[in-house]
């Protein structure tokens, strides 16, 4: 199979990812809140619907006003 000079060119090109100096530097991970404590969601007991179409299932949150 015989390629022409500019499909050559498109593919090298396309095989190598395209860096952008306008890329944001990856940011580092912040420290966890209480905020943060109170969106976190426990989900529990799934049951399956007796046809198997459907899961119920629990789920615990916490509130900060009563905790």
């Amino acid at each position: 199979m015989k390629l022409g000079p500019c499909l050559t060119t498109a593919l090298l090109a396309a095989s190598f990812p395209i860096t952008s100096s306008a890329q944001k530097p990856p940011t580092l991970p912040r420290p966890v809140t209480v905020d943060d404590l109170f969106q976190i969601r426990e989900v529990s007991d799934p049951q399956l619907s007796p046809d198997a179409q459907s899961i119920a299932y629990t789920v615990k949150t916490l509130l900060l006003k009563e905790d």
